[in-house]
């Protein structure tokens, strides 16, 4: 499943707002919203955060691309 699916259904079920997955990693909200809309394609680094947030027994399953 892409990143943007999992990102926007693991933010909805745990009521978390694109603010918030910005705060955790340290990005805007509009680069959030960019990601889930498959616009933008997630840092290695943004990956590695949302993992760091997620609680414990949830998967969250992500390849990160980045093109620079």
């Amino acid at each position: 499943m892409p990143i943007e699916n999992t990102l926007k259904r693991y933010r909805i079920r745990f009521g978390i707002s694109q603010e918030m997955v910005g705060l955790a990693t340290y990005c805007s909200q509009k680069i959030v919203s960019e990601i889930e809309r498959g616009k933008r394609h997630p840092t290695p680094e943004f990956s590695r955060r949302i993992r760091a947030t997620m609680p414990a027994g949830v998967e969250f399953h992500a390849q990160a691309v980045y093109d620079e």
